[in-house]
């Protein structure tokens, strides 16, 4: 039956992207403890060029391919990037990266280790310009602007007020005595494992399922030499 020809390309699908999605989701954790919401929204917040400029040569030297990328764009788009700079990272950043930068040395010279980063570079930064004036705004972000994010942060973080208090007295944030106490980087590592494998995971699997099963029925449906047949043809 055609069902289970579905599945069962649904199944091989998921077993070829599985390695990149677990490197894309170690990434997400590694990110979430160097890089805070407020790093994110001051680089990559703004709808401008330099961060769209930003995000592609951010993205260049990574080696993550199409697959790893999407957790990273999604956990960046959550912490304040703009529409066009996480365009602009998806485009640039499974293009190339150094481990594809250095094969291409060996095999074609300096020339095309040099022309294929900087391609990318300018696809991911006409792509993020492309957005940015299909989208003059950013609507949907949680934060208007990096001030009113950074003062949540320190507001939240720094003061240790209850979900009931409003925070918005002065006399929160000027109070010393509630001092937050230092995190080990173990613990660092064990929150952040925990963010990405447990809460990111658990926010994009059902978009992650619905893509796969759309993924497998195309490939059951679409032949394998379909794509190498039709541009022989023409």
């Amino acid at each position: 039956m055609f069902i289970i020809d579905i599945l069962y390309q649904t199944y091989i699908l998921f077993l070829e992207m599985a390695p990149y999605l677990l490197i894309g989701l170690l990434f997400v954790g590694v990110l979430n403890i160097l890089f805070t919401k407020e790093l994110i929204a001051r680089h990559a917040g703004d709808d401008s060029f330099k961060s769209v400029l930003k995000a592609a040569v951010f993205g260049v030297p990574l080696p993550l391919c199409s697959c790893g990328v999407i957790p990273t764009s999604v956990y960046m788009a959550r912490n304040g990037a703009s529409k066009s700079a996480v365009v602009s990272f998806l485009i640039s950043t499974p293009q190339t990266g150094i481990d594809s930068i250095a094969a291409t040395y060996g095999m074609m010279g300096p020339i095309f280790a040099i022309f294929r980063p900087f391609v990318a570079l300018v696809m991911g930064v006409i792509g993020g310009l492309g957005v940015k004036l299909m989208f003059k705004s950013n609507e949907d972000r949680k934060f208007d602007n990096i001030e009113e994010l950074e003062a949540e942060s320190s507001c939240s973080e720094g003061c240790g007020c209850d979900d009931d208090d409003s925070c918005n007295d002065d006399s929160c944030c000027e109070d010393s005595s509630s001092v937050p106490e230092k995190i080990s980087f173990k613990e660092k590592l064990r929150k952040s494992m925990k963010y990405s494998f447990v809460e990111f995971l658990d926010d994009i699997t059902m978009q992650f399922l619905v893509g796969l099963g759309i993924s497998g029925i195309i490939a059951n449906f679409i032949p394998d030499k379909f794509v190498s047949v039709s541009t022989f043809i023409y």
